[in-house]
C-alpha cells in the first residue's frame, strides 16, 4: 500500500481516493478561496441548502441581471413602495379594482347637427352596484353650446336605462344664446331595493359680455324619478335634446368623469 512521506506533498487528485478524505478532516479556515482553483467547483459540488442567507456577504452587491423576475404573490411587500412617483410611463395602470372610488372618463363629444336626441355620455352601472348606500356620480365640462332661436327646445336629459330619471329644460332660459360654456353634473342612486330611483342633474353655463365686461350665466336643475330594477346592469345616459330638429343647437364636451360613492 502507498504511503505518505511525511512532509511531502501530494500532487495528483488520483492518489488519494474518492471517500478518504471528509469534511471533518479539514480543519475549518483551513482553505481559502486562493486555494480553489477558478471554475473548480459549480453547483453540482454545492450540496442542496448548503449557502445560507448568512453565508452571503451584505456587500456582495448582487446586480439586477442575475436575479429572475419576482412572480409569486405576497413577495414584494406594500411597504416596500415608497417610490411610486418614479414609475415609468410604460409600467402600466393601477387596475381600477384596486382604488377605492375609481374615477372613470367620459370621453368629449361635439353635437352639431339637426338631430332629435344625441347621447352625449354612456356610464355603465354593475348589477349590485346601484344601492340605498351608493350615489352615481358624474361631471361633464362644456366648452360651447347654442341654442338657436327662442323656437329651439333644448333639453339635457339624464336616463337610467330607458327611464328618464332628471332633466334641464334650456328651453326656459334667454331666447338665444350662442357659445356659452360651463358644465353639466348629475347624481343617481337608488330610494328602495329594487325598482326605485331618483335622480338630480344641474347645469351652469355662462359667457363673458365684452360690451359691459359682465358675465352673463344661467343655471338650472332638475329631478325625477325611475322605476327599474337597481340590482341588474343598466346605463346611465345624458342626452342632448333638440326638440326642434329644424334648429341647428349644439352642444361640444370637454372629457368628463363618473364615479360611484359609497356611504
Amino acid at each position: 500500500m502507498p504511503q505518505i512521506v511525511g512532509g511531502k506533498n501530494i500532487t495528483d487528485s488520483a492518489q488519494i481516493n474518492t471517500g478518504v478524505v471528509t469534511a471533518d478532516d479539514i480543519a475549518t479556515d483551513a482553505v481559502d478561496t486562493a486555494e480553489i482553483k477558478s471554475q473548480a467547483v459549480d453547483t453540482d459540488e454545492i450540496k442542496q441548502g448548503a449557502i445560507l442567507n448568512e453565508d452571503i456577504n451584505s456587500a456582495a452587491g448582487i446586480v439586477d441581471t442575475k436575479l429572475a423576475q419576482i412572480t409569486t404573490a405576497s413577495k414584494v411587500h406594500g411597504s416596500s413602495l415608497t417610490g411610486l412617483a418614479s414609475i415609468p410611463a410604460g409600467a402600466g395602470k393601477i387596475p381600477a379594482a384596486n382604488l377605492g372610488g375609481a374615477i372613470n372618463i367620459i370621453p368629449a363629444t361635439s353635437v352639431d347637427n339637426d338631430a332629435n336626441v344625441t347621447t352625449i355620455a354612456t356610464i355603465p352601472i354593475g348589477a349590485g352596484e346601484l344601492g340605498t348606500a351608493n350615489v352615481m356620480y358624474f361631471k361633464i365640462p362644456v366648452w360651447k353650446v347654442k341654442k338657436a332661436t327662442s323656437a329651439s327646445n333644448a333639453y339635457i336629459d339624464c336616463f337610467y336605462d330607458d327611464d328618464r330619471i332628471a332633466y334641464v329644460d334650456v328651453t326656459n332660459n334667454a331666447a338665444t344664446f350662442t357659445d356659452y360654456a360651463g358644465y353639466i353634473e348629475g347624481w343617481l342612486w337608488a330610494t328602495g331595493a329594487t325598482n326605485t330611483q331618483r335622480g338630480l342633474i344641474r347645469s351652469f353655463f355662462s359667457t363673458d359680455n365684452t360690451s359691459n365686461n359682465t358675465v352673463t350665466a344661467f343655471n338650472a336643475e332638475g329631478t325625477d324619478v325611475g322605476a327599474k330594477d337597481s340590482t341588474g346592469a343598466l346605463n346611465l345616459y345624458i342626452k342632448w335634446k333638440n326638440g326642434d330638429a329644424s334648429v341647428n343647437d349644439y352642444i361640444y364636451t370637454g372629457p368628463g368623469f363618473y364615479t360611484l360613492i359609497s356611504a
